[in-house]
């Protein structure tokens, strides 16, 4: 899930939140059209939308979007000089 927050100073709060939540098993700060990155993974399409209410609720997220993986076709980190 892409999350944007309406201005900066929603940043502590947000991470609180999210560091708070299980369910969300990485979040990423980033750059571009959206503020941060969350993999979050849940048992069913129930608990995914429970959740995306939740972080459509925590103060200053202005808007989100959401993915669901079909398929992991590559996971693992490598080293920036192997490209």
């Amino acid at each position: 899930m892409e999350v944007s927050l309406e201005h900066p100073k929603y940043y502590d709060g947000f991470t609180e939140v999210v560091n708070a939540t299980p369910s969300v098993v990485t979040c990423d700060y980033l750059t571009g059209d959206y503020d941060f990155m969350l993999r979050i993974q849940t048992k069913s399409s129930e608990s995914l939308e429970q959740l995306h209410r939740v972080i459509k609720n925590i103060q200053g997220v202005s808007a989100t979007k959401t993915y669901f993986v079909l398929k992991e076709v590559k996971c693992g980190m490598s080293e920036a000089d192997d490209v």
